[in-house]
């Protein structure tokens, strides 16, 4: 039974991953790795997920792209993600990957 929901969970993030090979915005990657798998520290109480800005910005990118606009999935929320300079850490790309 684990098994099948293990499956089923990895299932769902099957489009996530055809995702992060699309070539519609340089920071698709960065996007989706730092969603699946914040920075997390000891330093910091919450895992730090990526900027929302970054994440509008992708998905602004790659409107245009059928698999994404297809299957944008919901643990890719823009308005979920925090703003950059607010109380909360995020993540943005770095400028040589803009």
């Amino acid at each position: 039974k684990n098994l099948l929901l293990l499956f089923l969970q990895l299932n769902k993030l099957a489009p996530i991953f055809d995702m992060s090979n699309s070539q519609c915005s340089r920071q698709m990657r960065f996007l989706v790795c730092s969603t699946l798998f914040p920075l997390c520290t000891d330093e910091v109480q919450k895992p730090v997920r990526a900027c929302r800005s970054a994440c509008e910005k992708v998905k602004s990118e790659c409107s245009h792209d059928p698999i994404v606009k297809q299957y944008w999935p919901e643990i890719l929320d823009c308005e979920q993600l925090p703003h950059n300079g607010k109380s909360e850490l995020c993540l943005n790309v770095s400028s040589a990957l803009k």
